[in-house]
């Protein structure tokens, strides 16, 4: 999966960490401890109540640090927001539906077909292109993800 990973997104280059590579590795530390945390939610509150209560709980804090800060201007595109709002309810939801019948593991390890994901949508939508070293990388990622299934690691 990290050999996918790493050639799906760099192109095979040379990995030099940067100050955004740094705050995206912050995000997976506090992603992993989310999991686990939503993984004992869901077991205790059910799915439903635990997705409406971690979007609930995380927007008000959020807001203070946006109204704080000085950071709230109206959106160039505001229909956006309430898209991004559907998708990020939906994510969650989904991803706890899965916490309920799997283990944390299995579950981020499927989340880790994102980039697979990405890259397919970012051709039509970005006009972005694949190299044949980034599609290497996306089949090490999918065979990955079969070999953990049929193994059932």
């Amino acid at each position: 999966l990290l050999a996918g990973s790493y050639l799906l997104t760099t192109q095979g280059q040379k990995l030099i960490l940067s100050r955004g590579d740094l705050f995206t590795l912050l995000e997976a530390l506090m992603l992993g401890f989310l999991t686990i945390s939503q993984k004992t939610a869901v077991q205790k509150f059910g799915a439903p109540l635990t997705a409406s209560a971690a979007f609930m709980f995380g927007l008000i804090p959020f807001l203070v640090l946006l109204l704080t800060t000085g950071q709230i201007h109206w959106p160039k595109a505001p229909l956006i927001i309430p898209v991004l709002v559907v998708f990020n309810i939906a994510i969650t939801q989904f991803k706890l539906q899965g916490l309920k019948y799997a283990s944390a593991s299995y579950v981020t390890m499927i989340f880790s077909f994102t980039p697979i994901f990405v890259s397919l949508l970012a051709l039509p939508l970005l006009h972005e292109t694949l190299t044949p070293i980034q599609i290497l990388g996306g089949t090490l990622i999918i065979l990955a993800g079969i070999g953990v299934e049929k193994l059932k690691i």
